[in-house]
C-alpha cells in the first residue's frame, strides 16, 4: 500500500525473512534515492535445545559497520528490535554463533519523493 504524505510516498514493504549466517552478512540494504524505517526485526532461535547469541550491525552507506545488538537468545526463544530509522545506502548487517539457526523476519516502510 503506499501512501501520499506532502511530496513524499510511503509504501509498506513485503516483509523479509531468512537465516543469520556465521559471519556479518547483509539483510537489508536501503534502496537508492529512498530512506526506510524498520518498524521491527523478529530474531527467533529455531534450535531445540541449544543457545544463540545473534549480533546486528548498522553500516551507513560508504561507512564502517557498528554493532547495535548483542543478543542472547535461549532455545526457542524470540526477541524483537525497536523500530530504526535508515537513510539510502544504509545496511543491517547480521550473523549468529551457530549458522542458520537463527531465524529473522524484518518489516518495513520505504519513503520516497513524488
Amino acid at each position: 500500500m503506499t501512501q501520499v504524505r506532502g511530496q513524499m510516498a510511503i509504501v509498506e514493504c513485503l516483509p523479509l525473512n531468512g537465516l543469520l549466517g556465521h559471519m556479518e552478512s547483509d539483510i537489508y540494504t536501503v534502496p537508492e534515492m529512498r530512506q526506510a524505517r524498520v518498524t521491527a526485526l523478529m530474531l527467533h532461535n529455531t534450535h531445540a535445545s541449544n543457545s544463540n547469541v545473534a549480533y546486528l550491525y548498522m553500516q551507513p552507506r560508504d561507512g564502517t559497520s557498528r554493532r547495535i545488538l548483542k543478543q542472547t537468545l535461549a532455545a526457542g526463544k524470540e526477541f524483537v528490535l525497536p523500530p530504526i530509522a535508515m537513510n539510502e545506502g544504509d545496511k543491517l548487517r547480521g550473523y549468529a554463533t551457530n549458522a542458520a539457526e537463527v531465524s529473522f523476519t524484518l518489516s518495513r516502510t520505504e519513503e520516497y519523493r513524488v
